[in-house]
């Protein structure tokens, strides 16, 4: 029989927390240098109609976001401090991982370094997103089979039930990563843990807490299964779809190092002997991975099983280094630089003009100057025709108008995009709506008179903001009750 390693260094080292403490401060740091992105403007607008379930997500996020904003409004620096503090748990999550594998404090330093050293982790935890909550509870989930695997205690089956709860009120994510698990231990063990209650408890338990979203699901047709297709729209479109996946995935992970190193420590889960109890967890990535691009999801989604990678690389880096002719992606400089990379693409911490030359931090610009556009248009139409209202084709548009609602004297803002539907039409005595993103043939259908009113502001080129034409409509062409239904959409891109 294979003896387990055993863990080294019970305390997290010193220089892993100058690494979680140091990332740490950066997010937070920058957190307010903008504005909020669009999908904090929808957790923030559905965290105003709190349910069970929405179209595209469960409630956490929502009602996080509600929480926050009813304590701190209108602070994006306290909204992300969640996102942040996520992140920074992840650091040390890639550091236990490392010692539960056997490492000492070199190899938990290093761990945490691949950590920081990926885009995608800055990214996630600039900005509250469902993503960045569930990335940190499946590495939760990871370390908890981990440490079951060395120590054979089975309260850390029930716990990652506990934790797989949590993940299935932010995202529909964990029963895939959790189907993937189930398939590894039985191809490569430990089959044990397949045969403890503990582990089927908390599925149990796990799969009762979903039980309220699951009915709304049910309730409302399962949108969550369309939303599978529009997601597979919007990569398509947008980012290349699956034939682009792979060159995504290696940017995101990380531009040099984050990507060599998550690389190396797969090779190591699935080739050292050292580790071979684990091995089951190197089988993990490469379903979730081929599972998400089969189904042409988001590169991102593979997140969660990172700090695995990065954690089994660190203890392989302290034992006996790469080959020969890697090396050089493991020196010191390589690791820097490659680190900086992913700071300055993906971390909005941009003063003035420079900012402007980011795309991702332009998509947390222009908002205000958007929803003033509209305002102003709005207003003119109130004097001339009373009653009027604001309609949104898509999700984030109508978010950001109904947070500045109040402070640019907005009327009523609607949109048939994803959940926003469920708010509701616009008032039976609505006669005259400005429309923003809608195609003319859709509202000439809908209304008896229709008049093109140029585009919206989007002065910075905020690629969520897109090119959005507006519309002035009079006159719907039935009663809205009727109307209604066509307008709800969960698709971005047609």
């Amino acid at each position: 029989m294979i003896s387990l390693v055993r863990a080294k260094c019970r305390a997290v080292p010193g220089p892993v927390w100058v690494i979680a403490i140091g990332f740490g401060a950066i997010l937070v740091g920058t957190s307010g240098f903008y504005d909020y992105s669009g999908d904090e403007f929808y957790f923030l607008a559905i965290g105003k109609h709190l349910a069970w379930g929405y179209d595209d997500q469960p409630p956490l996020v929502p009602l996080l976001a509600r929480g926050i904003s009813e304590i701190f409004p209108n602070s994006p620096v306290f909204l992300r401090l969640p996102a942040a503090a996520f992140a920074v748990a992840g650091v040390v999550l890639a550091a236990l991982l490392a010692r539960e594998f056997g490492g000492s404090r070199r190899a938990q330093a290093l761990a945490a370094a691949a950590y920081v050293s990926s885009p995608l982790i800055w990214y996630q935890g600039s900005l509250l997103s469902t993503a960045t909550i569930d990335t940190a509870l499946i590495a939760l989930i990871a370390f908890l089979l981990v440490r079951w695997t060395r120590l054979r205690r089975d309260g850390a089956l029930l716990i990652a039930g506990l934790v797989t709860a949590v993940a299935l009120q932010v995202k529909y994510l964990v029963p895939i990563f959790w189907a993937a698990v189930l398939g590894a231990l039985v191809l490569f063990g430990p089959r044990e843990m397949l045969r403890r209650p503990m582990l089927w408890l908390g599925f149990g338990f796990a799969g009762t807490s979903s039980v309220p979203a699951v009915l709304w699901q049910s309730r409302h047709g399962w949108p969550q299964l369309e939303m599978t297709r529009a997601i597979a729209a919007e990569q398509d479109a947008y980012f290349g779809g699956q034939g682009l996946f792979p060159p995504f995935l290696f940017v995101l992970v990380g531009i040099v190092t984050g990507a060599a190193t998550a690389g190396f420590g797969l090779w190591t889960l699935l080739r050292s002997p050292r580790l071979r109890p684990y091995r089951f967890l190197g089988f993990v990535p490469l379903v979730l991975a081929a599972a998400i691009w089969l189904a042409d999801g988001r590169p991102y989604y593979v997140a969660g099983v990172l700090p695995v990678l990065w954690a089994a690389a660190g203890v392989e880096l302290e034992r006996t280094g790469p080959e020969r002719w890697l090396r050089p992606l493991f020196a010191t400089p390589v690791w820097v630089v490659s680190t900086l990379l992913g700071v300055v693409a993906f971390v909005p911490a941009y003063p003035g003009a420079v900012a402007e030359l980011n795309p991702l931090t332009r998509t947390q610009m222009g908002w205000h100057e958007f929803a003033a556009d509209i305002a102003r248009q709005a207003h003119e139409l109130t004097r001339a025709d009373g009653d009027v209202a604001v309609l949104a084709r898509h999700y984030p548009h109508a978010a950001a108008l109904d947070h500045y609602r109040e402070e640019l004297a907005l009327p009523p803002v609607h949109s048939g995009g994803r959940s926003y539907w469920y708010f509701g039409a616009p008032s039976p005595q609505t006669r005259t709506v400005v429309a923003v993103g809608y195609d003319s043939a859709f509202l000439r259908a809908m209304f008896a008179e229709v008049v093109s009113a140029g585009m919206a502001d989007n002065r910075y080129e905020n690629l969520v903001l897109g090119a959005q034409p507006v519309w002035i409509c009079r006159d719907p062409a039935r009663p809205w009750s009727e109307l209604w239904p066509a307008f709800h959409t969960l698709r971005v891109v047609d």
